[in-house]
């Protein structure tokens, strides 16, 4: 008892108020930062603060750089940092700049002589864009909720680069290690944490990395990391709606004509050196050269934003590494919502026909494999057309068959596969949400994509939605919120969802092969475990089929 208290007395605690009524500050290696104080929330949160040189000029196109200076004089960390560049309509309502690598921590405040647990938060956005400071994605529900259930922990949210300045590829580039740029980013803000998370009253030996959507991909990619590599950054994962076992392509081959395309149009394909020469371009004029190309291609956008190999970070297809065991060993929480793929169907499909022949033409796969995957899901009335948009479809079985395959191929069979493995060698908690969303105007969608961000982070006010999830719905999605962040927060303070409900009726079972079970997220049930069988035949074959027919 004499050691343990001695040790706990040792510990250099940075961080706090030099009053009650001065702001927070954190005194780091480089230096201390003042933050701001959340009456609010009674949290205290540090924004905007630099992890890594500016990735600009020399550092463009370049493996993110570990800050080396020193300041004397505190340092204001009150605002969000700009977004990195990116694409798209939601992108454009926020600052950006190729500057931009920062990262933000949200504190309960009173727990300054106790360290607590971490969860890293990696936004998604499909690597065109997004950004720490979006509203959807707002930290200080999540961790006011858990503050008041008994589960404290830090939240963590990063920027990181993407689109094609943190996703550039092509034969000019493989073997510089300058490929994969946002992952990296996300790497070094990782490294930055276990440096620097007990100035803010952070435990590094507790660190959840965390996502939704591609940012699930992200977190895949960090547990597959070189190999498999445990670098000790963290001790679990939660990966929603995403895993790193892609469907797409990861070959760089596949991308040098696009960038040949871009070094034409500034002048660069002449270049002994194409990348140092990209380096040079002024930023308006590089950026309007691959915003008019992506106007033209929507091909070019989503390919300057895939993950490839790149024999470092990257070193095998995510299939691969986790059927074969190189992943870090760590519990994880993952799951899915009930219709992944509600929100893109393609517009030309009108028949079952239709789907066979896009998903032979766009998908990559042999025809044979499309034939004998698509008979995994019968036909109740084969003659019903379907009539895109989704708001005009006439049949329902149509289009639940449609979004049963494509978000089969695209997350549910390798979110399944994921659990499997992981239950094996470390232990898994397999989720599906299914609690339609008020801004979800379609019965027939049902739950789409993305549909469990706002009732996860406590955000009853759509802070950053469009529409606002909650709105005039019933006091079940509310009770059902409240149990997810309160899972969530369990997973990440005690690697347990179920510690915050011992006085309740709701338990997660751990993902077990003889028995698997996935807990299910309702608003009428709002939790309840069932069988881990649903198309078990279809999963099967696309865990054996599809993932080599892509990676070949």
């Amino acid at each position: 008892m004499i050691l343990i208290w001695l040790l706990w007395f040792r510990i250099p605690y940075t961080f706090g108020h030099q009053s009650p009524t001065s702001p927070p500050f954190a005194k780091l290696r480089n230096g201390t930062y003042i933050g701001r104080h959340l009456d609010k929330f009674n949290q205290d949160v540090f924004l905007g603060m630099p992890y890594a040189q500016p990735p600009i000029g020399q550092n463009r196109f370049h493996p993110p750089r570990p800050i080396v200076n020193v300041w004397e004089h505190p340092r204001s960390a009150h605002e969000y940092g700009p977004h990195c560049i990116g694409y798209g309509d939601h992108q454009e309502q926020f600052q950006q700049s190729e500057d931009c690598l920062t990262l933000n921590v949200i504190r309960p405040a009173g727990y300054e002589r106790r360290l607590l647990p971490v969860g890293v938060y990696i936004y998604g956005g499909g690597r065109h864009g997004g950004g720490s400071s979006d509203g959807r994605y707002n930290m200080s529900f999540l961790v006011a909720h858990a503050a008041s259930v008994g589960l404290p922990f830090i939240g963590v949210s990063i920027n990181y680069r993407s689109s094609l300045w943190g996703f550039i590829a092509g034969e000019s580039v493989q073997g510089t290690r300058n490929m994969n740029l946002g992952l990296q980013d996300q790497r070094l803000a990782l490294h930055w944490i276990q440096e620097n998370i007990h100035a803010f009253g952070g435990d590094r030996t507790k660190v959840t990395i965390w996502g939704g959507s591609s940012g699930a991909v992200s977190v895949g990619r960090h547990l597959t990391a070189y190999g498999g590599r445990d670098d000790g950054l963290f001790r679990a994962a939660i990966l929603q709606s995403g895993t790193p076992i892609a469907r797409t392509s990861f070959r760089t081959v596949d991308i040098d004509d696009l960038w040949q395309q871009l070094c034409v149009a500034v002048g660069c394909d002449t270049s002994d050196d194409q990348l140092e020469c990209l380096r040079h371009i002024p930023f308006e004029e590089l950026n309007g050269a691959f915003n008019d190309s992506a106007d033209a291609s929507s091909y070019m956008m989503a390919s300057f934003s895939i993950p490839r190999l790149d024999g470092d970070f990257v070193q095998a297809f995510g299939s691969f590494d986790i059927k074969e065991g190189r992943f870090v060993k760590v519990p994880v929480l993952s799951g899915v919502v009930s219709s992944e793929a509600a929100t893109y169907i393609p517009s030309q499909v009108s028949t079952w026909e239709d789907f066979r022949i896009f998903l032979t033409e766009h998908s990559g796969y042999p025809r044979a494999t499309i034939q004998q995957l698509l008979n995994f899901y019968p036909d109740t009335n084969d003659s019903r057309v379907l009539n895109p948009p989704v708001g005009s479809f006439t049949s329902k079985e149509l289009l639940d068959r449609v979004k049963n395959v494509l978000g089969d191929i695209e997350v549910n069979a390798a979110q399944r596969l994921l659990c499997e493995q992981f239950a094996v060698s470390a232990r898994c908690y397999s989720y599906m949400f299914n609690a339609t969303p008020a801004w979800v105007q379609d019965p027939r969608i049902g739950v789409p994509h993305g549909a469990e961000i706002a009732p996860l982070f406590q955000n009853l006010d759509g802070l950053g939605f469009e529409g606002n999830a909650f709105l005039e719905k019933s006091l079940g999605y509310y009770d059902m919120s409240r149990l997810m962040g309160t899972m969530w927060a369990g997973f990440i303070t005690a690697l347990d969802p179920n510690v915050g409900l011992t006085r309740t009726p709701y338990r997660w079972p751990k993902y077990d092969l003889r028995e698997p079970r996935v807990f299910v997220f309702g608003e009428e049930d709002i939790g309840f475990s069932i069988p881990d069988t649903h198309r078990q035949a279809a999963f099967q074959y696309i865990q054996a089929h599809f993932s080599g027919s892509f990676h070949k």
